[in-house]
């Protein structure tokens, strides 16, 4: 909505008065084609630093929208009178009106500068599972994800799961009491403390963790630990696994509980759209 309004309030001038902010009248229509109009959302709240440079809201409100074209003609890019080039670092939009064949350049710069779009948040699954595996099997954190689902199959139930979302280098929390329904042990007890750390290339999550699990029942099943792992976006992994001591039938496959954590990176979905003709204005 933020963005919209943005770009409503940059046309209104050209829709009221037919004069692009900052350019002369005399200079505003370009010699062969309309001006049209596209934006981006990028990962940076300046041009000229990085996707860490500052918070989006480090940048003061009171600050207008910057001028970039010098940064883009450093980029190989000639502008004709009449064509606009505004990034606004709070928002981290850059809005362009230009002649079409000048947005392709632009669009060209912007994707080999910026290939991904900017992480908003972390999305984070923590999942207490329970699982039967073998008689005797060497399983523990340093299996795969995968290795030890395949071991479980049928046998794998997930006691608890909680979500919660968070960014790079802020510590969140998640309290749960609601029952699970694959547990027959009344209704649990679970908190979980995470503090993820995002990789600069956006892909490994390093993350410390603190997890408690406590329902009653007989016996009463309480599940305590405090650890670090590293993790890649999108892919489960599993950051502790606990040997269940087998009750009545030893025969039976051993038993195993697994924490498992699931860290999705979300990105801001692009704003940049189809190009559109600049309004005419009426005199």
């Amino acid at each position: 909505m933020k963005i919209l309004i943005a770009l409503f309030c940059w046309l209104c001038p050209c829709l009221l008065f037919g004069d692009s902010p900052g350019v002369p009248s005399s200079e505003q229509q370009p010699d062969a084609q309309e001006l049209r109009v596209k934006m981006w959302y990028l990962p940076v709240t300046k041009l000229t630093g990085t996707a860490r440079d500052r918070l989006p809201e480090e940048v003061p409100e009171t600050q207008p929208p910057v001028d970039e074209r010098a940064w883009f003609e450093a980029n190989g890019i000639h502008f004709v009178p009449g064509e606009e080039v505004l990034f606004d670092g709070r928002l981290r939009v850059l809005m362009v009106r230009a002649k079409g064949a000048t947005i392709e350049k632009i669009s060209q710069v912007v994707h080999n500068q910026w290939p991904d779009n900017p992480v908003e948040f972390l999305r984070i699954e923590v999942d207490l599972a329970e699982f039967s595996a073998g008689k005797s099997p060497q399983l523990n954190s340093e299996s795969a994800y995968e290795t030890i689902l395949k071991e479980a199959g049928d046998s794998w139930r997930v006691l608890s799961r909680l979500q919660v979302t968070t960014r790079s280098g802020q510590k969140a929390t998640a309290v749960s009491n609601a029952p699970s329904a694959s547990l027959r042990r009344g209704e649990p007890e679970v908190a979980v403390e995470i503090e993820p750390i995002l990789s600069p290339d956006e892909k490994i999550i390093d993350l410390n963790l603190s997890y408690q699990f406590r329902a009653e029942g007989n016996p009463p099943l309480d599940w305590k630990t405090v650890t670090s792992a590293v993790v890649k976006d999108g892919s489960p992994a599993i950051v502790q696994v606990n040997s269940v001591a087998p009750e009545g039938d030893r025969a039976a496959p051993m038993k195993f509980r697994g924490l498992v954590i699931k860290v999705d990176v979300v990105r801001v979905k692009s704003v940049s759209g189809p190009a559109f003709p600049r309004p005419r204005t009426v005199r």
